[in-house]
């Protein structure tokens, strides 16, 4: 799944979603990702990108409805992830980070 596909899959959470960031402030709760991309084979032939996201969850309180729709999503598909919530004390915001790995044929 490229950045497009994860934009596209993000989206069906109802939620707003940016790659990176939001050009303005936006209003929580809202998802943002990053992502990076790694060319893997065998036999001297890359024939396999993987794709490690870091998708971010901003909420202003403990939001299990909201990570609910991103968990619910991801076990839907079959996508394993990891995820970690902390308090940002100086932007009084909470954010859960969800690891997701994913991968892409070369030339599919």
């Amino acid at each position: 799944m490229d950045e497009k596909e994860m934009k596209a899959f993000l989206d069906k959470t109802g939620l707003p979603v940016a790659y990176s960031h939001f050009p303005d402030n936006q209003k929580p709760p809202f998802l943002c990702f990053l992502s990076d991309k790694k060319a893997e084979g065998c036999d001297n032939r890359n024939n396999l990108y993987r794709y490690d996201y870091s998708v971010e969850l901003y909420t202003t309180k403990k939001d299990i409805q909201s990570e609910q729709k991103l968990e619910c999503l991801l076990n839907e598909t079959g996508i394993p992830f990891s995820s970690e919530t902390v308090w940002l004390n100086e932007l009084n915001i909470f954010v859960t980070y969800y690891n997701i790995s994913t991968y892409k044929k070369i030339g599919a």
